[in-house]
């Protein structure tokens, strides 16, 4: 090939370069692979009606434009895919490829920070018991019995796949405040040990998502379950694996994760779900809490029972996947997705009047949230 078809080739490709990413963004592109970013892009800003307001369009266009310039799907994957597979880095700095195909959420070093790798922030223990103790007399001064459940994360319970370079175990935050906790006479419902003795019979946590699994869902509210009838003996019997058949979905699935890092290609897995061999009628109305951070969801179930127990639980993502096994064994279940400040929990537990309250949190929240379950809501 001579220098000059050479140098037409090369001024060609670089125009074609150039030129593609303003034509596919008036044009959808055919082989741009789906990136689910667990996200809402940004959309086109209203155009400005004065002077004024010009600097904030401009601002939103700037991000509506990252959001979804011409190839980007293209660019992310592509970037993603050297990263990995050549440079075997992740791509995406809040998230650890382990081994075997697992992923783990790492974000500000987290994996260090449960692994107790990092001390706690001074007097940062104390004042999540502090606040704790202060619901704790509140409700039972009240006769409403009051539990703190900690939800552990996937490294916590499968270290054997944490990337190599992760150091081992020592004192965590966790062990520190339950601790603590033990001296105050707080009900911690620590999960570790049942989830750990469990692990060996099943796989209990989603190797592409941040999530337990359902079956790692039912083992964590059986022995919830298990504690709670110690104070409330009239309540039934759970309804353990045995009254649910496990279907595995035909299809490969791709969690959280896996979106995170854009390569949903090489990491995924095969997911099974539970369905419940009984029947049950329940009332479901869905509601919301008005708080200074927004309206907070709230379920609200009742079932028939005997029993009349009424439950108040809070709950993040990980409590969000107990309810359908939780929600069948009360008369009355109330699931509240936040972090409760003392007030929004004061509030709620006079509007519902439950026997019972759970706070479930997730380890690593116990680094970084306490400053926001103080802010009072009302």
């Amino acid at each position: 090939m001579s220098t000059k078809a050479l140098n037409i080739y090369i001024v060609a490709l670089f125009s074609i370069v150039l030129v593609a990413p303003t034509y596919f963004s008036f044009f959808e592109c055919p082989w741009c692979p789906d990136i689910n970013e667990n996200r809402s892009l940004a959309t086109f800003p209203k155009f400005p009606k004065s002077l004024h307001e010009t600097g904030n369009f401009l601002a939103q266009f700037d991000t509506y434009f990252n959001d979804n310039f011409g190839l980007r799907n293209c660019y992310i994957y592509l970037y993603a895919f050297f990263t990995q597979r050549l440079l075997n880095t992740s791509p995406n700095k809040s998230v650890a490829i382990g081994q075997d195909g697992w992923l783990f959420y790492d974000n500000y070093k987290q994996l260090e920070r449960n692994a107790g790798l990092y001390p706690p922030f001074m007097g940062e223990p104390e004042l999540w018991i502090k606040l704790y103790k202060l619901k704790k007399d509140w409700l039972e001064s009240r006769g409403i019995k009051y539990y703190i459940v900690i939800a552990p994360d996937k490294s916590t319970i499968y270290p054997e796949y944490l990337p190599k370079y992760q150091g081992n175990r020592k004192t965590s935050v966790v062990d520190t405040i339950i601790k603590l906790g033990v001296k105050e006479n707080l009900n911690f419902i620590d999960l570790r040990n049942t989830l750990l003795n469990a692990k060996s019979k099943s796989l209990l946590y989603c190797l592409t998502d941040t999530h337990w699994n359902p079956i790692g869902s039912l083992v964590t509210s059986q022995y919830l379950y298990s504690k709670f009838k110690i104070n409330f003996p009239e309540l039934g019997n759970f309804k353990d694996i045995s009254a649910y058949s496990i279907v595995p979905d035909p299809f490969y699935w791709r969690g959280d994760l896996s979106y995170m890092v854009g390569l949903g290609d090489f990491f995924n897995e095969k997911f099974v779900t539970l369905k419940a061999n009984y029947k049950i009628s329940q009332k479901l109305e869905n509601d919301y809490y008005e708080s200074v951070i927004g309206n907070i969801p709230i379920k609200k179930i009742t079932t028939e029972r005997t029993a009349k127990v009424n439950l108040l639980f809070f709950h993040d993502s990980f409590g969000e996947k107990m309810v359908p096994f939780i929600s069948p064994e009360f008369y009355k279940s109330t699931f509240v997705a936040t972090y409760p400040s003392f007030g929004m929990l004061k509030d709620l537990a006079q509007q519902l009047a439950p026997n019972l309250v759970v706070e479930e949190i997730l380890e690593r929240e116990l680094i970084n949230t306490y400053r926001y379950c103080f802010t009072d809501d009302k």
